[in-house]
């Protein structure tokens, strides 16, 4: 066995984005870090490989909006190469019949295409996206915030509550209805009670079922619809977008940054066994024999 001697401050299990942005931000903090990726390449699910000679595919994810701003702005991703093309169109949606419906970047053109089935959806939509704009803005600061513990709440918790507080309070009475609706129905129910077009609700719908073991008619999927209306693509709330050289391009970024702080990324390095020490995470066994300490174990692999 080959065991460095001085540990460092954090290992990281698995090279995927989550590895690479925790990676990111203690390299910020001046820890030492060390990421080990079983593969020839890091990325995990946002990868882009050259499957065939000449020919490079973003082999799991395949588009981009979710990523947060803050983190793009705190590990300098557009410095080392991050950069979206937003969708144009956003989307289209061909129907058995012939017809087909187009969503654009300009409202009034989406609006246009929403009258071929219904006026009055047409009508409708500018002030659904508003509300889902308002709702999202209100949403999306807090996904980058720790929870506060409710019960009991601690001391640190009280500040916390009383910002969401006030970020509730702040909401119209309309936006408060949709929010609740949001987080309890169906996608189904949640656009039956804005639209009456089945084509129009069946486009808006697939936002309700991507990536869910359900369908659009399943508890809680209005919030799936919803989460993916947020997110920026290109500088524009709730569009999507394409990365330059592909989905890969958004971990080759994270890479980069962090080794310019210093980390340390081993490919080809899997890691056979978590060691303890004390009832404590102490280090990592690689599948070579190899063995490396650290002060916090930290791992990016799928729970099972």
């Amino acid at each position: 066995m080959i065991e460095q001697v001085e540990p460092y401050d954090a290992i990281i299990v698995g090279g995927g984005h989550n590895g690479l942005v925790t990676a990111g931000y203690l390299a910020r903090a001046g820890w030492r870090v060390l990421v080990l990726e079983r593969r020839d390449i890091v990325g995990g699910a946002c990868v882009t490989e050259e499957r065939f000679p000449g020919f490079k595919f973003s082999t799991t994810s395949y588009l981009n909006s979710l990523l947060q701003q803050q983190v793009i702005d705190d590990l300098d991703l557009v410095r080392f190469g991050y950069h979206v093309y937003p969708k144009s169109p956003a989307y289209f949606q061909p129907f058995l019949d012939g017809r087909h419906l187009i969503f654009w970047s300009k409202m009034a053109d989406t609006q246009r295409e929403i009258a071929k089935f219904s006026a009055r959806d047409a009508e409708a939509y500018p002030k659904y996206e508003q509300q889902l704009d308002h709702l999202a803005r209100f949403i999306e600061p807090t996904l980058m915030r720790t929870p506060p513990n409710l019960f009991p709440p601690k001391l640190g918790d009280l500040p916390k509550l009383a910002a969401l507080t006030r970020g509730l309070l702040q909401l119209s009475p309309g936006d408060m209805a949709g929010l609740a609706r949001i987080m309890s129905q169906s996608a189904a129910q949640f656009l039956d009670a804005w639209f009456e077009s089945p084509q129009l609700k069946v486009a808006l719908a697939t936002d309700g079922v991507i990536g869910t073991n359900g369908g659009p008619m399943a508890p809680s999927t209005a919030y799936v619809l919803f989460h993916h209306m947020m997110g920026v693509g290109g500088g524009v709330r709730g569009l999507w977008g394409f990365v330059r050289g592909g989905m890969g391009g958004i971990t080759q970024a994270m890479a980069a940054f962090a080794q310019s702080r210093g980390v340390e990324i081993r490919t080809n390095a899997e890691v056979a066994e978590i060691t303890v020490c004390g009832g404590r995470a102490s280090g990592v066994a690689l599948s070579s024999g190899e063995e490396f300490r650290g002060r916090v174990i930290a791992s990016g692999c799928d729970p099972k």
